[in-house]
């Protein structure tokens, strides 16, 4: 194995063109034309590309703090004149009649002081909301149009990504690997990045895991969720089985699995793992098909070249897309009032999570300025408007053509970019991982269950695993949370307290998915085997 470059990044310029997230050109370089280079032998930097790429971060976080100031402000009114309070009514009074039925107080009889709190809160919440309906704030209608408008913006945005990301991950991906195929280089390739997804997913586990039992978020309010209240039965899908199904798929959904028996039913359903399994198939056909192939391997990098001028123009709004996706989140939860009252509930878990989260992105910049020679505040310097993009999204799939942007700015060759960072979208979701393995001991803390060292081992590797072919939608970690807590026989009843503050623990898990994709590119670069070889190939842009 060769060792990585230990060029300076200082002396790694960028390719011309804007960053991602100013619409960036990238290192757009034609087939058949050499990219300029500067004594040394490195791309040369035009002037003013890397204030560029500055502003296109700064339009970001102003985006995102506009959006946080304006959720404070117009959250509440907003909520309350679109109907909120109706529909928080509708579900406390739910909650207070499963509380109430005759079953679920005998479930909680070792809890009868919490079930009575509980119920007391409720009632008071019931005349709080029903203050606010009878009094109405002003401008209603204007507040009620002014909350649609913004969250336009953000789905509308959300929805160009997505439906530019399908395409761009096939065309991508199958034409990555096979330039990488003409290389005989794919199977290192694909082991040296899966070797690497599993160390930082098991390494992300060991640390939320640690976190979690020392901190011990869930001990001050054991008794909420009863531990005699769910438990696996025997008639319900083992890990084995689970695995299988995400394998060849549901019988009754042709686009499901790995494996889909429809490819058009897949990409209807947001397969990524499907689309994905058959674009690195399509990708080693083709790449050994030789001079034969060469037609239609030039067909698919102009179709991603087409794809990447498309996500340019979307990605030049994504300041307004950013805020119209974070805004509307916060006027859902009543305002920044109504989210602080659940984080008051959650506040040490949520800080448990955001501790390993922080932790996990301090190992991830680590590696990449100890083994891929980068230096850390470039570094995040030129991967920041994927993180940003992250948080506003709170999904790694719509971020994938910004993090292919940031791959420019990082020098990483876009073939093995076109593969990594895909299969990272699937396979790599270091945050998710943390996250589930947090999330399933708080649940057994509150339920009163002391974990013995056969069920830690099970969450160590379901959580693992789990994360591994995770959607890369937001809000995908509560669905995998599922399987481990089955797993490892903790009451899946505490979800539901969850639901609250995952909203905003999904965006920052996703952002330490996708720096994990980065890191990922830019290690797995460094390190592969035919380095001379990689960086000889056509920038495909």
């Amino acid at each position: 194995m060769s060792e990585p470059s230990r060029e300076s990044p200082s002396d790694q310029t960028l390719p011309q063109g804007d960053s991602a997230s100013s619409c960036a050109q990238g290192s757009s370089v034609s087939k058949f034309e050499a990219e300029p280079l500067d004594p040394a032998g490195v791309a040369s930097d035009p002037a003013g590309v890397k204030q560029k790429s500055e502003t296109g971060w700064h339009a970001l976080a102003v985006a995102l703090v506009l959006a946080i100031l304006f959720g404070g402000l117009l959250g509440k009114p907003i909520w309350q004149a679109q109907g909120g309070p109706k529909e928080k009514i509708a579900q406390l009074e739910a909650q207070r009649k499963q509380l109430q039925d005759s079953r679920t107080a005998l479930a909680n009889a070792s809890s009868p002081e919490n079930r009575h709190t509980e119920l007391a809160e409720i009632e008071q919440h019931l005349l709080e909301l029903e203050r606010l309906i009878a009094d109405p704030p002003p401008f209603a209608p204007l507040l009620r149009v002014l909350g649609e408008v913004v969250n336009l913006c953000g789905q509308v945005y959300l929805r160009l990504l997505f439906l530019l990301v399908l395409p761009l991950l096939l065309t991508s991906v199958a034409s990555g690997v096979a330039q990488l195929g003409q290389q005989a280089a794919v199977g290192r390739l694909m082991a040296y990045a899966f070797a690497y997804y599993l160390a930082t997913s098991a390494i992300a586990v060991g640390v939320g895991m640690i976190l979690v039992r020392n901190i011990q978020p869930g001990v001050g309010l054991a008794g909420i969720v009863s531990a005699g209240a769910e438990s696996p039965s025997l008639d319900r899908p083992g890990l084995l089985e689970t695995l299988a199904e995400v394998i060849r798929g549901r019988p009754d959904r042709p686009g499901s699995g790995l494996i889909p028996s429809n490819l058009f039913a897949a990409a209807a359903e947001m397969n990524v793992v499907g689309i994905l399994f058959f674009a690195i198939v399509m990708g080693l056909a083709l790449g050994g098909m030789g001079p034969r192939g060469q037609l239609l391997l030039e067909f698919l990098e102009r179709c991603n070249e087409l794809l990447l001028r498309l996500i340019r123009g979307v990605i030049a709004w994504a300041p307004v897309g950013v805020f119209g996706l974070l805004a509307s989140q916060i006027i859902s939860q009543g305002g920044w009032e109504g989210f602080v009252e659940h984080l008051g509930r959650l506040g040490l878990f949520v800080l448990t999570v955001l501790l390993g989260l922080a932790l996990q992105g301090i190992l991830l910049v680590g590696v990449a300025t100890v083994i891929a020679g980068q230096h850390p505040g470039q570094f995040l310097s030129r991967v920041s408007p994927a993180l940003a993009t992250a948080f506003g999204t709170s999904s790694s799939a719509a971020t994938l053509p910004v993090s292919l942007q940031c791959t420019d700015q990082l020098r990483v060759n876009r073939a093995v970019a076109s593969f990594v960072l895909p299969v990272g979208v699937t396979f790599n979701m270091d945050g998710t991982a943390l996250y589930e393995a947090v999330a399933a001991i708080f649940l057994a803390q509150l339920a009163g269950i002391s974990l013995e060292l056969p069920q830690i081992l099970i969450i160590f590797v379901t959580a693992s695993l789990a994360a591994i072919g995770a959607p890369g939608i937001p809000n995908a970690g509560l669905v995998t949370l599922l399987l481990v807590l089955s797993a490892a026989g903790i009451p899946a009843e505490g979800v539901g307290l969850l639901f609250a503050v995952d909203w905003f623990l999904d965006r920052c898990r996703t952002m330490i998915n996708v720096l994990g994709d980065l890191v990922g590119a830019t290690v797995i670069h460094g390190f592969f085997p035919a380095r001379a070889s990689i960086d000889s190939l056509p920038q495909v842009s």
